[in-house]
């Protein structure tokens, strides 16, 4: 009972603690999200201008007419182009139509007409090359000022080191890396007295610490710096972008209840990953919320991103639906076969990829009925169906926990079982490493301060 109200009140605290962390406009992600936007929009004139020259220039071939263009500019450079293009337009390529004893037909008369709009045209397309050419030099830079933050913060153990220190090293590394690029506070003092922004470490924290262990379940392999990396930058997006489907879930439905919560918040999550495993990696940083947006999330997404993400989460319900009813009939009880199904859609969605042969028995054999009752769930007032959908969470957290022998099999020096993997809450993150005042850890947080 105790551990069913405890995990009820954890899920219902996630819900709300999801929220916008303001970030400065002077951070370098910031300006990465501005230079990428212009990169975006510079691209978009680009292929527009290109388009506009091929379908309605005045030129009968204009793939031809393009060709010779480029060839002019580099021997003549852009200005000297220009005047030429200017004196003599068809230096580049004849006109569309043609002259039938000294008349012009309509097409040359058309040709002939707009043919200042298509040397503008032209001029157009090399603006925007070099808007891109210089943007892209921009981007780079700032980008390498990311992946050295990023060499030097997440070059952490995960092999012979205990689970403990693994969580705590992500905690500072996550926190390091969004003081450096994000601005989120002035220095961990100040990050402590923002509930925001310790949430936010929080979470990314909880999800560095599970797609590690999912790697390494996996590979069998203790991941790179790039892979760590990729792991944070996924996780932030994720977070980021739970944030936006809570907006977009409650325009139609405020949550009120407990259990209203803890259904918005799984399809939160479901809809945040799918999101993050669809959308390139570059994309990823349109989400960038700065403190001048009303705290409101920049996204980027079109019609077609929002349909594709909902279809696909769909689809996932239905393969939720489909794998329960198949365990079922192999003869497990519906907790265990709701239980077995939706680890099997989190493995999923996570990895882009169906569990393998081993990762499936695994996820088979710790499906156990931990002798919950569902009466005390209902008698907490939930429904039948809503009962029966938080014994499965509650039964994955409790067949989760790692033991002595698989957190050895993972690499760590464990001589006591850890914490589950996916029982990490804010509130205990933040106890254990936000106010931790052993020496070491203090004298870890002066030097990274002094480094900020």
């Amino acid at each position: 009972m105790k551990l069913i109200k405890s995990l009820i009140n954890e899920y219902t605290k996630e819900y709300d603690n999801i929220q916008t962390v303001n970030k400065s406009v002077d951070s370098i992600n910031h300006s990465v999200h501005e230079n990428i936007i212009d990169l975006k929009t510079q691209q978009k004139a680009l292929a527009k201008n290109q388009n506009d020259f091929l379908n309605n220039s005045s030129y009968k071939n204009p793939d031809k007419a393009l060709e010779a263009w480029n060839k002019l500019l580099r021997n003549e450079g852009i200005q000297t182009a220009i005047s030429k293009l200017q004196e003599n337009p068809k230096i580049i390529g004849g006109f569309k139509g043609g002259e039938f004893l000294f008349i012009k037909t309509k097409d040359r008369r058309d040709a002939t007409n707009k043919v200042h709009s298509s040397i503008n045209q032209l001029v157009a397309i090399e603006q925007a090359k070099d808007n891109i050419k210089i943007g892209g030099e921009s981007t780079k830079s700032f980008e390498q000022k990311l992946n050295e933050i990023f060499a030097k913060t997440f070059n952490f153990k995960t092999q012979d080191v205990t689970y403990t220190k693994m969580k705590r090293d992500i905690f500072y590394g996550v926190k390091e890396v969004l003081l450096r690029t994000d601005n989120i506070g002035v220095n961990n003092l100040d990050i402590k007295q923002n509930t925001a922004a310790k949430n936010m470490i929080a979470s990314i924290t909880k999800s560095v610490a599970e797609k590690i262990i999912e790697y390494k379940e996996r590979f069998q392999t203790e991941p790179e710096i790039k892979a760590k990396t990729e792991m944070f930058l996924k996780s932030k997006y994720e977070y980021e972008m739970k944030g936006y489907y809570k907006n977009e879930l409650s325009k139609s439905s405020q949550p009120k209840t407990q259990i209203e919560k803890i259904k918005h918040l799984e399809k939160i999550n479901s809809l945040s990953k799918i999101d993050a495993n669809i959308t390139k990696k570059d994309d990823r940083y349109i989400t960038y919320n700065s403190s001048d947006s009303s705290n409101k999330i920049d996204v980027s997404k079109n019609d077609l991103d929002k349909k594709e993400i909902y279809n696909r989460y769909g689809d996932s319900q239905a393969r939720v639906t489909k794998l329960t009813t198949s365990y079922i009939n192999q003869g497990y009880d519906l907790t265990q076969a709701s239980n077995i199904a939706n680890k099997i859609l989190s493995y999923e969605i996570t990895n882009n990829t169906h569990p393998g042969i081993g990762k499936l028995q695994s996820i088979e054999q710790k499906s156990g009925t931990h002798n919950l009752d569902k009466k005390i769930i209902t008698n907490i007032g939930f429904g039948e169906t809503d009962s029966q959908n938080l014994l499965s969470k509650v039964e994955t957290v409790e067949s989760q926990k790692y033991n002595t022998k698989e957190l050895k099999d993972l690499g760590f020096n464990e001589v006591a079982p850890s914490n589950s993997r996916n029982s990490i809450s804010s509130n205990q993150e933040q106890s254990v490493d936000i106010t931790h005042s052993k020496t070491q850890v203090a004298e870890r947080d002066k030097s990274m301060e002094m480094e900020i």
